[in-house]
């Protein structure tokens, strides 16, 4: 009788701990740090208004600042092709707001303003 119960308690935990375990890493998936998803976003919205979006290249980690209630100022700078093939460093201020849902989906983004200077 005693190793039934037994039984039947290590089948519940080993259950309970397989679920919480699911429940953990479904969470995880595309909910990253707001501020990172953030920098990815505005990445985005700059390859968007570029030449050759294809040759980008953000050789530098962006300074991210938060203003609050979702919306951050993402600055940095890219270098890619213009229409005559010369790469060129453009300097970026990218104004963004999370809309809220999955923050790896663009959609839930809000571009404020973007400004994209040589």
């Amino acid at each position: 009788m005693k190793k039934k119960i037994f039984t039947w308690i290590v089948i519940i935990l080993v259950t309970l701990i397989l679920v919480l375990c699911g429940i953990v890493i479904n969470q995880g998936g595309g909910n990253s740090n707001p501020s990172t998803m953030a920098s990815i976003q505005c990445e985005n919205f700059v390859k968007n208004n570029l030449k050759s979006p294809s040759t980008a290249n953000f050789p530098n980690l962006p300074m991210i600042t938060d203003k609050g209630n979702g919306t951050f100022e993402v600055t940095g700078y890219v270098d890619a092709e213009n229409s005559f093939g010369a790469t060129l460093r453009n300097f970026f201020i990218c104004d963004i707001h999370y809309t809220g849902g999955d923050n790896a989906d663009q959609n839930n983004w809000q571009l404020i303003n973007l400004s994209i200077t040589p």
